[in-house]
């Protein structure tokens, strides 16, 4: 119990934007809370726009050079805002999918995850 206590004080702080801190520690999922009107959702739209620019430029220089690892499936996160939630998240990942020009049917959507 001693030894936790010692190695829980010695931690340091790291002071991070919220940009740096969803790109440093968002592997798969995150689950960001604040205040209403603090910027959340207008992070996580960046990060989401980062992201989706990032796998565009892959995808363009895999066109330009043939390359071995066509195969590979590239990742673009989906913004789930909870507060539109009525049925199922699914709905609204594919309410989201809609609103960005991609129409899939939910068992499409199912079968990418």
């Amino acid at each position: 119990m001693e030894e936790k206590v010692k190695q829980q004080q010695e931690e340091k702080t790291e002071r991070l934007t919220v940009i740096e801190g969803l790109r440093k520690y968002a592997v798969n999922h995150v689950l960001l809370i604040g205040r209403p009107g603090s910027g959340k959702s207008t992070a996580l739209l960046r990060v989401l726009l980062e992201s989706a620019e990032v796998v565009i430029a892959r995808e363009a220089e895999r066109n330009d050079a043939i390359s071995t690892t066509s195969g590979e499936n590239q990742q673009i996160p989906i913004l789930v805002e909870l507060r539109f939630y009525q049925i199922s998240i699914i709905d609204l990942i594919r309410d989201f999918l809609k609103r960005h020009q991609l129409r899939l049917e939910i068992n499409e959507i199912e079968e990418l995850f």
